[in-house]
């Protein structure tokens, strides 16, 4: 989840044009958002038709984890994954650790996120930030699930706290990675996926493309961060809240910036996301 990116108009369009290729994996949403109330079903439909196969559902807090796990009841295309975002750390009330592990342990399939750290905002407490960051990552490591990673502006003091830790085996997903090229091959060695986003579409962005660029083409995955970061599209940003149905338009973004038609990397970046998150059991 971002704090930036438009979605506060509601115009809504058919799917998404892209790469002719069914079962995409869509890496990190939040379909839990008010944005999406009342229509998730229609949502994701027109994901399945734009050829998206699974769409992981990302908690930010305690108070949406009820709304994550029915979604994932209710849609056999949505993953579940549960934590507590940077900006919410202030929220948290004594037991919340004991709430997730519980949810990760009564399903195989759940992931943990999105955590992570954020110094772009004001006011908040860094030493909360980390503390609960790294619970999270203890975790998400005696558990075996990949971790989800949001990171502004905290780069090195993130990467210094993995590097303490240790390389994570089961996966440490950076979404709409923001991170320097240069820092790519520090954060593979310690078990890094790298996610992509409809940032990559934005015509100011430059480190984006750069990064997408430097990364293991068995570590790359894409992503809407839906409702937030949307495509641009025809030289304007995608007019309502973004949606699954727009990650063909992020994956002709990366084959662009990688070269390869966009269905060789929409089977790519499938493969590796079913390796990342598709280990974790069935329904």
């Amino acid at each position: 989840m971002e704090a930036y990116g438009p979605h506060n108009a509601r115009s809504m369009s058919t799917a998404a044009d892209g790469p002719d290729v069914s079962g995409l994996w869509d890496a990190h949403t939040h379909l839990q958002d008010e944005a999406f109330e009342g229509r998730v079903g229609e949502v994701l439909q027109r994901a399945a038709a734009a050829g998206v196969g699974c769409v992981v559902v990302a908690g930010a807090r305690p108070s949406d984890w009820d709304r994550v796990a029915a979604l994932a009841r209710e849609h056999a295309m949505v993953r579940p994954a549960y934590g507590v975002h940077p900006l919410y750390v202030a929220e948290l009330s004594p037991g919340w650790e004991a709430d997730l592990t519980a949810r990760l342990e009564a399903d195989p399939r759940a992931s943990v996120g999105e955590i992570g750290l954020d110094r772009a905002v004001a006011p908040r407490d860094d030493a909360l930030q980390e503390r609960v960051f790294r619970t999270q990552l203890a975790i998400a490591r005696r558990l075996g699930r990949p971790a989800t990673i949001h990171c502004r502006r905290a780069w090195d003091t993130l990467t210094a706290a993995l590097e303490a830790a240790g390389p994570f085996p089961a996966g440490l997903v950076f979404h709409s990675y923001g991170g320097g090229a240069d820092m790519v091959g520090r954060l593979s060695r310690l078990g890094g996926w790298f996610s992509f986003s409809g940032t990559l579409t934005w015509p100011a962005h430059r480190r984006g493309p750069m990064a997408a660029r430097a990364a293991p083409a068995d570590r790359l995955l894409v992503e809407t961060d839906s409702p937030d970061l949307p495509p641009f599209v025809d030289g304007r940003p995608w007019p309502g809240p973004n949606e699954p149905a727009n990650l063909p338009r992020v994956v002709a973004a990366l084959a662009a910036v990688r070269g390869g038609a966009p269905a060789e990397w929409g089977r790519i970046t499938a493969a590796n996301a079913a390796s990342c998150f598709g280990g974790m059991g069935a329904r």
